[in-house]
């Protein structure tokens, strides 16, 4: 695997080396919210934080904080109270919404929840004039889903795990083993794409 020097964009640290992954933009000519259960999907919000971290750290689904849903959108899918499937929104490149976050309880897999779950952001991203994308690891049986669901391979790229500056007033650590949270770093789409406005 690739790895990258140790301090990276200002001093964030790279944890680790880093994994094979692809870029996927959504290229689906159908209506992306037609088979969507619009009744079974809940827009996520401040009450559902505690919820939403249970079920990324269960899931593992890539990076997820406690303010990672205050990035974009976030939906999810309730049973008997509890939080089983939920995706949602990160990054904003111009023209674009990333797709993050998409992660099903192992009780509720195989039910179709994931799929309906990025249909509805799919129709949210296209209905605000914008074109979704999503990153995935390339051996993730993940991309079958979303190439099913009309995403197509626009490139590969290396995903990395990156460990925040420390504060200014504090010791700068870098050997990414301080404990502090990770990100993932991920490039937006080609200069050529559109752009917003």
């Amino acid at each position: 695997m690739m790895t990258i020097p140790g301090r990276v964009l200002g001093g964030w640290g790279v944890v680790g080396e880093a994994v094979a992954g692809v870029q996927m933009v959504d290229a689906s000519a159908h209506d992306a919210d037609a088979d969507a259960d619009a009744d079974a999907i809940l827009t996520l919000g401040a009450q559902d934080v505690d919820d939403m971290l249970a079920l990324a750290r269960l899931t593992r689904p890539g990076p997820f904080e406690r303010g990672t849903r205050l990035m974009g959108r976030y939906l999810g899918v309730r049973r008997d109270g509890a939080l089983v499937a939920m995706a949602g929104e990160r990054l904003h490149p111009p023209g674009w919404v990333e797709i993050s976050a998409v992660c099903t309880h192992p009780s509720a897999r195989g039910q179709g929840l994931g799929g309906e779950l990025v249909r509805a952001l799919v129709a949210g991203t296209r209905a605000d004039g914008f074109r979704a994308l999503l990153h995935v690891e390339a051996s993730s049986p993940a991309r079958a889903l979303y190439e099913r669901l009309g995403f197509v391979v626009r490139r590969p790229v290396a995903l990395h795990r990156l460990r925040p500056p420390p504060p200014p007033d504090s010791t700068d650590d870098t050997d990414g083993t301080d404990g502090t949270d990770a990100a993932e770093a991920e490039p937006a789409p080609d200069e050529g794409a559109p752009g917003r406005g």
